[in-house]
């Protein structure tokens, strides 16, 4: 078996369901998908002009716009990664599960559009060269700006929401609806989240909450202020993703370490 914790692996790989292990592979994805689209609905991107206020914030604005740009598109390289990776196992499914064709059937539909982004999303050096990697190009296919508007107004906050276009052609409302029927629909008929998985991942959560309980007692408990920059600090900076090619790379090498090991628990 993997040295990998529990809760970082998939069910399947140590609880021994009768449900087919690409049942617990899509619920994995399906799952990461909504946690990117809710991540996505987070970003709050702050526009800054290349004139506004001292050189100093200037450049401290700009960064954190970039950063925040930059953080939505990564989180929009994975959504879509693990889309794709999400119709292997849907199709896999529907030969496995005859209940599920059906649900596995109008997901694969509803996402269909999702592939023909793969030319432009597979490497950005095309779209980098004509756009020249400028922020408002993004902005601009993802309509966060209007196509007849040079620029947002200045200290505009350009918040994402469910309009957002995932690789500009699927809605992120109607695309986490779909996704989150379909974790439903296998739910009903799979127990996902058994038993099992439910007072080992309680006996450990109280164990780790009885061990931070006692480290408590005995540190002195920092300021609001320190404390959340201590939490800043422990908090492993976001892996970004330039291109689909990347996200979809570590991906399938995350996927023949669980195929592995699921093979070997078997």
């Amino acid at each position: 078996m993997s040295s990998e914790p529990l809760d970082t692996l998939p069910l399947c790989l140590w609880a021994r369901p009768s449900a087919p292990p690409s049942v617990y592979f899509l619920a994995d994805h399906l799952d990461a998908v909504l946690a990117a689209g809710e991540d996505m609905l987070k970003v709050d991107i702050t526009w800054v002009s290349n004139a506004a206020g001292p050189q100093e914030d200037t450049v401290r604005d700009l960064d954190s716009l970039r950063d925040g740009v930059e953080e939505l598109r990564s989180l929009e390289m994975t959504m879509i990664a693990r889309l794709l990776k999400s119709r292997e196992r849907a199709e896999e499914l529907m030969r496995a599960d005859a209940r599920l064709k059906l649900m596995a059937r109008l997901f694969l539909n509803g996402t269909a559009l999702i592939t023909d982004a793969l030319p432009e999303l597979g490497d950005a050096t095309a779209s980098d060269f004509n756009t020249g990697d400028a922020i408002l190009a993004y902005l601009r296919a993802r309509a966060l700006l209007a196509p007849d508007a040079a620029a947002p107004e200045d200290n505009a906050h350009l918040r994402i929401t469910d309009t957002f276009p995932v690789a500009r052609r699927l809605p992120l409302g109607a695309l986490m609806d779909l996704v989150a029927q379909f974790l439903d629909t296998m739910e009903l008929h799979h127990d996902i989240y058994t038993d099992q998985w439910n007072r080992s991942a309680n006996a450990g959560d109280q164990e780790r909450t009885k061990v931070t309980e006692n480290e408590m007692t005995a540190a002195p408990q920092p300021e609001k202020s320190e404390a959340a920059d201590a939490a800043r600090a422990a908090t492993p900076p976001r892996k970004g993703y330039r291109s689909l090619t990347a996200a979809l790379a570590e991906l399938e090498e995350q996927e023949r370490a669980k195929d592995e090991t699921a093979a070997a628990a078997s």
